[in-house]
């Protein structure tokens, strides 16, 4: 009999007479599941799959922040305040020379790299103070660009771009972060702060154009009065579409002025207001549906140096006094998506807020002096005040004062970030202490980066980017992890080394098994959030991530897939659930391709069984389901599955493995079910005691 062809037909999720099953499991191999609803089980945490957003590739600005101006005050290559600035293609380090490691030299361009007082070498951003600017030139030289720092916007805004005009027309333009998509008939706010340094009127067109300047889709006209600051607004509503545009700004004479923080949002269509954060991603965090959100990092916490380390309070308030800084991945980052900023997006996608401060350590910096501690401290303690505290409280009221009066509920904290050793130890004691005095409700988490602290522990964030192997072999990770050890947040998670460039469906299978074994200890991994959400394909595409986007659209990867899967199907109780696979040739070392959970709702009336078969033949099993009075005969059945285990979701097929949802029949305490291969599939039966 040709038992290939029979299952290349099989419909998946039908009864199989019983002939033609014992065909079937002498045929191949097959599978016995037992779910033992007899025991009380395991508590599910309700919020313990959530998500990690980080601003590594401008996964924030130029991304889930939907501020459109590139570089809006100049400061792109502005280095660290403790940075040392080196030119010339060598250093002196111990009396020799040395090529700094990590150092880029410009083709064409200044030898220059920074240098912290820790000794991290980096080049500056490509592309000096204009980055992102560009002159809007009639004929050449008729405009003249300058960036100055005389009579500065604010303490935190100190240059500024003089803008001498010499011919009509002429001007300066600002062409975003990997385009500027305009769209017609949508509207867009722009804002500037502009001066007129010899006092004269300026008439300021300010407009929309494509990069080219050959397109102009808006216009408005402003007029600058006076040598003093003020800031200018506008609504400019697009009569075309490009997606490689330009914000510009004109004058209709000859004439010069200053301009700082320009700023452009896209209006809701909806609602008629700025978009704060882009629509689409919003639309895909919001539809995984995330028990948690942590954030802002990461590595991002420590910033490029100590005196760039996240600063929550530099991070909120007018953008006017937000002097934004050099993040650990070494370009400048704006903040105008601040700490407030987080915390709405976390309410906005139904998510408890998980913060991560930072410990006053850096990953190339053992240590800091003990005095400094104290800073970590107050801003790590003002932080939970201004998420937690009512508004008739100091950090209530500057909260309410910038638009959210009701408090959030704040309720992890993260000290540190993949930091460890006696430093950290120190560190953290110091700091859950303080923490726990002020704020006994919230629960901090340590982490583990060789090592844990010594001492009681809550909870300890764990690291893994690994192989897909490794992942396949872990599954069973933390099934003999002790009981009464520190519960685990699994606060990074990814296959890393072997997934494909642009992603792969077999990675995800990988990770599912891996997600898998963490449900199947819930009473131990009490959260759990992957690798990297969101990831900017202008940037530098990352292989780590669940949402792709560009500055045109955005889509869920197979691994986001997953996410939704496991946080739209969660149990409250998890069963003991045991696998028996039989028919499978021996390999030396054996290898495990085909994994299951089980639990129920908290209703009790709904039964989830995930399985994953990560193996590249179909998978006949009998189901085994104890300790239920009845199971309805009919079920649902949703299938994330791709023939091709080395594809994934793409922008030109952004919907090639996304889950399908289908009703199955012959359901029972005990029942048959194929499992295709390659696939990830949730059974919903109704039950009951």
């Amino acid at each position: 009999m040709n038992t290939s062809g029979m299952l290349g037909r099989i419909l998946f999720g039908t009864v199989f007479p019983m002939a033609l099953w014992a065909t079937l499991a002498t045929a191949a191999p097959h599978a016995r599941i037992t779910v033992s609803a007899t025991v009380p089980g395991r508590a599910e945490n309700p919020g313990m799959w959530g998500v990690f957003i980080e601003n590594i590739c401008h996964d924030v600005d130029g991304g889930l922040y939907a501020q459109m101006i590139r570089n809006p005050d100049f400061k792109n290559d502005v280095p660290p305040a403790d940075c040392q600035v080196v030119h010339g293609r060598w250093r002196t380090r111990n009396g020799r020379m040395q090529w700094p490691p990590h150092f880029t030299r410009v083709k064409n361009g200044p030898d220059v790299a920074w240098i912290s007082v820790n000794g991290h070498i980096h080049s500056p951003p490509l592309g000096g103070p204009l980055l992102a600017w560009k002159p809007v030139e009639p004929t050449s030289g008729s405009v003249t660009l300058r960036v100055q720092d005389r009579q500065p916007l604010s303490a935190a805004h100190r240059l500024s771009l003089q803008v001498t005009v010499k011919k009509a027309g002429a001007g300066v333009a600002n062409i975003g972060y990997w385009g500027m998509p305009i769209k017609k008939g949508r509207a867009y706010k722009l804002s500037f702060y502009a001066r007129s340094p010899d006092t004269a009127r300026v008439r300021l067109q300010a407009g929309l154009a494509n990069v080219s300047g050959t397109k102009h889709f808006a216009h408005e006209e402003i007029t600058i009065v006076g040598a003093a600051w003020r800031r200018y607004t506008c609504l400019l509503r697009a009569a075309g579409s490009t997606y490689h545009g330009a914000m510009t700004l004109t004058t209709s004479a000859p004439a010069t002025f200053d301009v700082n923080l320009v700023l452009m949002f896209p209006v809701s269509e909806k609602t008629g207001q700025p978009e704060f954060i882009r629509p689409d991603l919003l639309g895909l965090l919001k539809r995984m549906h995330p028990g948690f959100l942590r954030f802002p990092g990461g590595n991002y916490i420590e910033g490029y140096s100590l005196d760039d380390s996240y600063n929550w309070r530099q991070t909120v308030g007018p953008m006017i006094d937000r002097p934004g800084h050099v993040n650990y991945w070494g370009y400048r980052d704006t903040d105008g998506f601040g700490y407030l900023g987080w915390l709405e997006l976390a309410q906005q996608i139904g998510a408890t807020p998980l913060y991560c401060t930072s410990a006053g350590l850096l990953h190339s910096a053992p240590n800091i002096p003990g005095t400094n501690l104290n800073v970590y401290i107050h801003e790590m303690l003002t932080a939970v005040a201004f998420a937690n505290d009512p508004g008739d409280t100091r950090w209530g009221a500057l909260r309410a004062e910038y638009g959210h009066p009701a408090h959030f509920d704040l309720k992890y904290l993260e000290i540190g970030n993949e930091n460890g050793g006696p430093s950290y130890n120190h560190n953290y004691h110091i700091m859950a202490a303080a923490l726990h005095k002020a704020f006994p409700n919230v629960i901090p988490i340590a982490d583990d980066w060789g090592g844990i602290p010594s001492g009681p522990l809550s909870i300890v964030d764990k690291h893994y980017y690994q192989s897909q192997q490794w992942f396949l072999n872990h599954t069973d990770l933390y099934n003999r992890y002790p009981r009464t050890a520190p519960k685990i947040f699994v606060g990074e998670y990814a296959v890393g080394n072997t997934r494909a460039k642009y992603g792969d469906f077999r990675s995800t299978l990988a990770e599912t098994a891996f997600m898998i074994g963490m449900e199947r200890n819930c009473d131990v991994v009490r959260l759990a959030s992957y690798g990297v959400a969101i990831d900017n394909a202008g940037a530098v595409p990352c292989r780590i991530n669940l949402i792709e986007f560009n500055d045109k659209t955005a889509f869920g990867r197979s691994s986001y897939w997953v996410q939704y899967l496991f946080n739209h199907n969660k149990p409250a109780v998890v069963y003991p659930t045991r696998i028996r696979i039989s028919g499978l040739t021996d390999t030396h070392p054996p290898v495990r391709h085909f994994f299951a959970d089980a639990g129920v709702t908290a209703n009790r009336h709904r039964l989830i069984i995930k399985v994953d078969n990560a193996s590249g033949h179909a998978m006949p099993a009998t189901i085994h389901v104890k300790g239920f009075a009845t199971v309805t005969s009919t079920g649902t059945a949703i299938i994330l599955h791709e023939n091709n285990p080395g594809l994934d979701n793409t922008f030109r097929h952004p919907a090639r493995v996304v889950p399908k949802k289908t009703a199955f029949t012959g359901a029972a305490s005990h029942f048959h079910y194929v499992f295709q291969p390659y696939s990830i599939t949730v059974l919903r039966l109704k039950v009951a005691r």
